[in-house]
């Protein structure tokens, strides 16, 4: 399946457990009662998503920070690798890019974001 955000196709993720990975958001709080019991209030779950990118071209890279750049404006459609769909923004300040070049002297880019559920799963 491939990957989109904002309706654009991106380049796949990286192979492996690197590539994406989907990390559970509990919503509500814990509290300390006056007889010193503790009650969780629990509401639903929502999700962050770590996505990296291993040695893709500048074009690809370029997409990728076009589509992650519009995802902190406004809520954004993602698709992720397995084929869940959400509703996305992005997560400020959590986009990276490293440059290299390969063997041939191609620049390749190692690029990793996170985006957070905008929505709740009620459990």
């Amino acid at each position: 399946m491939a990957t989109s955000l904002g309706g654009v196709t991106l380049a796949n993720p990286a192979v492996g457990r690197e590539g994406y990975v989907r990390t559970e958001i509990d919503i509500g709080a814990t509290h300390s009662m006056a007889d010193g019991s503790t009650v969780l209030d629990f509401v639903a779950d929502r999700f962050r998503h770590r996505l990296q990118w291993n040695g893709i071209t500048a074009a690809q890279r370029n997409t990728i920070k076009t589509q992650f750049d519009a995802a902190k404006a406004a809520s954004s459609a993602f698709v992720t690798p397995d084929a869940g769909a959400y509703t996305v923004l992005a997560v400020m300040s959590s986009y990276t890019d490293d440059y290299v070049l390969d063997g041939g002297g191609t620049a390749r880019y190692y690029v990793g974001l996170e985006l957070e559920d905008t929505g709740v799963e009620v459990s």
